[in-house]
């Protein structure tokens, strides 16, 4: 289906925007393209060409899934009911959109019939609740890994510190 009405959410530089509406242009052929920003990207966002509405993200914080809690996300819900896309492309910087889960887990909350990822590549990947899930939980094991790796090495580097700054002031003076 073709969509008439995306909604893209700002999760890359403006200069990569610049970049991928041309393309989504191109892939969905009249649509109306809305972006919901963050509230210092407003001005730059109004005056591109191919935006057709710029839609502020009430929180200063990264966006979330739990965006609608609170009479800032009730207001956000409210709006975004009013003018309904039917899809929602969430660009990312890599290919396989790690480092933004917190923006592809807020794109499945915003209602629509379709949603997907944009990857650096161009390609449009759909966005699937369980390989979020899944590459959710993976993100977690491998900062866990990462964490327990670091506290088991740190007393073993603080104990060899000393003796490599001591050998190499032994090298100095001699």
């Amino acid at each position: 289906m073709q969509p008439k009405r995306l909604l893209l959410v700002r999760s890359v530089s403006l200069q990569q925007l610049d970049l991928i509406l041309p393309q989504l242009r191109q892939r969905f052929a009249g649509v109306e393209i809305a972006v919901i920003t963050h509230a210092h990207s407003v001005p730059e966002l109004t005056a591109t060409e191919g935006v057709a509405e710029v839609v502020v993200y009430p929180y200063k914080r990264p966006f979330s899934p739990f965006w609608r809690w609170g009479e800032r996300g009730s207001a956000l819900a409210a709006r975004l009911s009013l003018h309904p896309s039917e899809g929602v492309v969430v660009p990312v910087t890599n290919h396989s959109g790690y480092g933004f889960l917190n923006v592809l887990l807020f794109a499945l909350s915003i209602p629509a019939e379709s949603r997907w990822m944009f990857t650096a590549g161009g390609e449009l990947e759909p966005l699937a609740v369980g390989k979020l899930l899944l590459r959710g939980v993976k993100q977690l094991l491998l900062a866990t890994v990462a964490l327990l790796v670091t506290v088991a090495l740190t007393p073993f580097v603080l104990l060899l510190l000393p003796l490599l700054f001591l050998g190499q002031k032994g090298d100095d003076s001699g």
